[in-house]
């Protein structure tokens, strides 16, 4: 769902305290869980940053995503400071948010593509719908028997 593979996943649950409490075979992740590791992810597989990088701000990518209001979320950005140790959540960006090196990572592509791939675990129909209408069968078989 987020695109990380097991091996990965099990070297960020060692790198980051925020995903040691998961334990068990099949973790279950909370929704600000995933949507922190998608954050994880794009600051490392897309942006070159290291997990390790990440370490001392990884407390706050995780209580930002933690947020169930992701549609504000979605209207903002994350300001990621690897060098400070710290990441915020604006707004709106002013001069003062950008006085020293800084990601602007927008929040609005990643809540989009993860709350798409929730919908679409969603389980099941108890019943598949028939690939073509159903048809009354009694007319047929008088039909086929010769019988009027």
């Amino acid at each position: 769902m987020i695109g990380i593979t097991q091996e990965t996943l099990r070297h960020w649950r060692r790198a980051l305290p925020s995903l040691g409490g998961l334990r068990g075979h099949a973790p279950v992740f909370r929704p600000g869980q995933l949507l922190g590791l998608a954050v994880v992810r794009v600051l490392v597989e897309d942006l070159g940053l290291t997990v390790g990088a990440l370490r001392s701000a990884e407390r706050d990518i995780f209580d930002i995503c933690s947020s169930p209001q992701w549609i504000r979320l979605a209207q903002g950005h994350l300001l990621v400071r690897p060098i400070a140790g710290k990441v915020t959540f604006v707004d709106t960006i002013s001069d003062s948010d950008l006085d020293s090196p800084a990601i602007l990572l927008p929040l609005e592509p990643i809540v989009t593509t993860l709350r798409l791939a929730l919908l679409e675990v969603a389980p099941e129909e108890a019943q598949q719908s028939l690939a073509f209408p159903p048809v009354d069968v009694t007319e047929r078989r008088a039909a086929g028997s010769g019988k009027a």
